[in-house]
């Protein structure tokens, strides 16, 4: 419930990760009049054997008040179960997944003057679709008709790897110095850069049946505690978690153009233009959702819709459906170490947009808890395009370092000796600084009235006509960040109308500071002190708020909307610590 905590075990494990990786690399280097010629390649052998049991031993109990939790009348339970075991329904969770990785490269620098270098280089990179090396894997092969889901071998690949390069990726760029001074440096370049679909994405497949199956019971008959279900006896199917049988290689397009030039013997200022393309992301959907239609413009679900495979309800789907961009300013004041002195002070003015990608930013453990669904609306994937979740706009960041001018070479007492020596010398301050505006989040709400089956619904209200989508109060508190008149229950049947992502959280200050001393004890033996203090002022940064707006059909408003109960960061935090080198 909005605003409680949690009892029991941590739901990310227990796990035991036993991963040995078997990398060759081998390059070579020519250089050859103007030219400096890079060849390489290396090959990699993945043995992940993972054994990852959240919510194999007792599942989960929601309370949504804590009146029900003293009456045990419990929001939701959710279980994972299998029936692969005789005599057992607990789900069987460990694999032992075997995959290769191969790639070769070349490029050219080429000195074409002698104060232009252009860059010139291409990659080639392979992947094995990964095996199970028990055979412990399962796939559905027809999502839109099949029940029975199909055991593989462990010779058998789990899914196939499209790759529309066919393995190929360019890379350009140059460097010019244009002034006589050589002090004004202009950079660019260009490339792409694959996401290989490695275990972070295709682990997933934990929770396929018969291996496992993951079932929510709203309002549960069973009070807490019960035993184990037997998931044969089960009217509900569950909610399977799986990929494609066919995987499209996602990758992303980079490009950066950049501005240097140094000041005096110390000092160098940058400005930088960073873009980022990425295509064929992962992110998760139902396909198994209702068929929709157009009704006053607008998505409709008709009351009478069936889903398309009747033997689920539901299916959380990881598929390379989206697409994301970046456009970042960035700039750029740095000093190098003078006088005891050296800092770095850069701001990031950006814009991070996508439809939907989350797979490949939350991971795995999030994709399979509570956050299940980035899409809303799998029919109409335009109508998720909005600030990615880790859309950051303003983000300002000061990294310092400053030696106290006292003690042995330094400016005043460079002669000091005895417990002058040891008291005053060696002293320095280090520090970072950061501020930042707040991540996106969805405006959300209880009542499906979009039509939705799925088992966990990011489901949006309507935007009031005039209204703000994102309402965040001038002078808020934690216990109102925003104002949720703004938004109305769309009629039943509609999809909400208010955009993904449009509210915005709190945004962050923090201040770290540590203090070293460092003392010579001997030739070569150095004893280094440090008090470091994280959030120093103890400045409190407040999380997200409470973003269901509506709890029920009838458009009641949810007692804990826009009320804020937890902080994105710790209180002040000292530690001291004692390094002896020698």
């Amino acid at each position: 419930s909005q605003g409680g905590t949690a009892i029991g075990p941590n739901l990310s494990g227990p796990a035991v990760f036993v991963d040995n990786t078997f990398d060759y690399d081998d390059s070579v280097m020519i250089n050859k009049g103007r030219h400096s010629i890079a060849l390489g390649g290396n090959f990699k052998r993945y043995q992940m054997n993972h054994l990852n049991e959240p919510w194999v031993y007792g599942g989960t109990f929601t309370w949504d008040s804590i009146e029900n939790f003293l009456t045990n009348n419990p929001r939701n339970t959710t279980q994972l179960l299998g029936s692969t075991t005789p005599g057992s329904q607990k789900a069987d969770v460990y694999r032992g997944w075997r995959q290769s990785y191969g790639a070769v490269y070349i490029q050219d620098d080429f000195k074409a003057r002698s104060n232009l270098t252009v860059n010139l280089g291409l990659r080639w990179e392979g992947i094995r679709s990964p095996r199970e090396v028990n055979g412990k894997l399962a796939v559905l092969k027809d999502i839109y008709r099949d029940k029975n889901f199909v055991l593989l071998s462990k010779n058998d690949p789990f899914f196939g790897i499209n790759d529309g390069f066919k393995g190929f990726s360019p890379r350009v760029g140059f460097a010019w110095t244009p002034l006589p001074d050589q002090k004004t440096v202009l950079r660019s370049g260009f490339g792409i850069f694959k996401e290989m679909p490695l275990a972070y994405i295709w682990q997933l497949a934990l929770e396929a049946p018969p291996y496992s199956k993951r079932y929510t019971v709203n309002r549960p008959q069973l009070k807490f505690p019960f035993p184990f279900a037997d998931p044969d006896s089960l009217t509900s199917t569950g909610e399977p978690l799986m990929l494609p049988l066919q995987v499209t290689t996602p990758y992303t397009l980079q490009w950066t153009l950049s501005l240097e030039r140094q000041i005096g013997q110390t000092l160098v200022v940058k400005a930088n233009y960073v873009g980022t393309r990425g295509v064929n992301l992962f992110a998760i959907y139902n396909p198994n959702q209702k068929p929709t239609i157009i009704r006053d413009g607008r998505q409709f679900t008709p009351p009478n819709a069936q889903v398309p495979n009747p033997n689920y309800t539901s299916f959380r789907y990881v598929a390379p459906i989206s697409n994301q961009i970046y456009n970042a300013l960035q700039l750029v004041v740095e000093r190098r170490s003078r006088a005891g002195l050296a800092f770095n002070a850069s701001y990031t003015w950006a814009r991070n947009i996508d439809n939907g990608g989350g797979a490949g930013i939350k991971g795995a453990e999030q994709i399979a808890g509570a956050a299940s669904f980035a899409v809303y609306n799998g029919k109409d994937l335009s109508s998720e395009r909005g600030l990615s979740s880790l859309h950051v706009k303003h983000n300002f960041i000061l990294g310092y370092s400053y030696e106290l001018p006292f003690g042995p070479g330094r400016h005043w007492g460079n002669q000091s000796t005895g417990p002058v020596k040891y008291v005053l010398g060696g002293w320095a301050i280090n520090g970072t600084n950061t501020i930042r505006s707040g991540l996106p989040i969805n405006i959300q709400m209880t009542p499906r009235q979009s039509g939705c089956v799925a088992q966990s619904c990011p489901e949006r209200p309507d935007l009031r006509p005039g209204g703000n989508n994102n309402p965040v109060l001038d002078h808020w508190t934690p216990e109102r960040y925003f104002d949720p008149s703004n938004f109305v229950l769309q009629p039943t049947g509609y999809f909400g109308n208010v955009g993904r992502n449009t509210l915005m959280r709190p945004g962050q200050v923090n201040v770290n500071l540590s203090f070293t001393k460092e003392n010579r004890l001997a030739e070569g033996k150095n004893l280094e002190f440090r008090a470091e203090l994280f959030n120093f002022p103890n400045h409190p940064n407040f999380g997200a708020p409470a973003n269901s707006v509506f709890r029920d059909a009838d458009g009641n408003l949810d007692p804990n909307v826009g009320r804020i109960t937890s902080t994105a960061t710790p209180m002040r935090q000292i530690q001291f610590g004692l390094k002896l080198v020698f």
